[in-house]
């Protein structure tokens, strides 16, 4: 029942064993892998009640400790869900908000007309995050609108930062192909660039 609930929201459902739900070693576990203090991921850890297994067995799952290269390479912070609205598969789909591989044009959703970055992936997958987590503080929304009540006001300063954003590449991905040590010469260029 709860698998088919989970396929129906398009959720990618992978069984673990019981056994990797452990919390005994996940301090010194997360120890190696974040940066800083092993004090502020005991503290932030210790304030959850089943949040540690669940971390214990993504640990597990995704084998992150195999990898030496990922050491002392992650920070582990509280993620406030209050921050944003919470909209469920069938309001999302609903509003139209993200596209839909039925649709037969890409304008269809409110993604599919706002989607107008010229950044290579980065720019997408900020406005697809942005779209899918609705801020709810007042104060974050107005922010955000002075930045674009700023570039529509000022033509030039729109056109200039997009010429400069389209000659940027991927960064996030040729940093991730860098510390897994995936990157070519053609990263390392296009980083350099």
């Amino acid at each position: 029942m709860l698998c088919d609930v989970l396929t129906k929201c398009g959720v990618m459902l992978t069984e673990r064993k019981k056994s990797e739900f452990k919390t005994r070693d996940l301090v010194q576990d997360l120890g190696r892998l974040v940066k800083g203090s092993i004090e502020a991921v005991q503290d932030l850890v210790s304030g959850f009640e089943f949040a540690p297994g669940a971390l214990g067995a993504l640990l597990s799952y995704a084998d992150l400790l195999a990898d030496e290269s990922n050491y002392e390479n992650y920070t582990l912070r509280r993620y406030n869900l209050d921050s944003y609205m919470r909209l469920d598969s069938a309001a999302m789909r609903a509003l139209n908000v993200l596209e839909s591989k039925t649709d037969a044009n890409k304008n269809f959703s409110l993604f599919g007309l706002m989607n107008r970055t010229c950044t290579a992936g980065m720019g997408k997958r900020l406005l697809h995050m942005w779209l899918k987590q609705p801020l709810v503080d007042v104060n974050e929304i107005n922010s955000r609108l002075d930045v674009v009540q700023a570039f529509v006001e000022d033509t030039v300063l729109r056109q200039d930062l997009r010429q400069h954003l389209k000659r940027i590449s991927d960064i996030e991905r040729l940093v991730h192909n860098l510390q897994k040590r995936r990157a070519g010469l053609q990263h390392v260029v296009k980083l350099y660039q």
